[in-house]
């Protein structure tokens, strides 16, 4: 049986991923309680769309979404998570560019 697989990830990699789950940290540029899209930059600096999921509310100013990525640009959220107000972007980019890069076979499987 396959393992569900939700790979973390940054701009940089997201045309990788499309029609795939992914999870996505990042912080939000716009966004207003109720809107059905908001806008986030990724670890790396890439800006994306998310469509929200009805009922879904963010609270600070960095957020980690897990998501169908649809296209390159645009998460439809499934779940979302608040990760404060002093997150270090800068930090998890790093860890996210070895978890898609060099040791990607540790963090999920590229042929599924």
């Amino acid at each position: 049986m396959a393992e569900f697989q939700t790979p973390r990830v940054n701009g940089a990699v997201l045309s990788q991923f499309l029609g795939n789950t992914v999870c996505v940290v990042g912080k939000v540029l716009s966004y207003q309680e109720g809107d059905s899209e908001a806008q986030l930059e990724t670890s790396d600096g890439a800006k994306i769309t998310v469509q929200m999921t009805a009922g879904s509310t963010w609270t600070s100013q960095y957020v980690e979404v897990i998501g169908h990525l649809h296209e390159p640009d645009r998460l439809q959220e499934f779940k979302s998570t608040d990760f404060g107000d002093m997150f270090d972007l800068r930090k998890y980019d790093e860890a996210v560019s070895l978890m898609t890069g060099k040791f990607s076979y540790l963090f999920y499987n590229p042929q599924e």
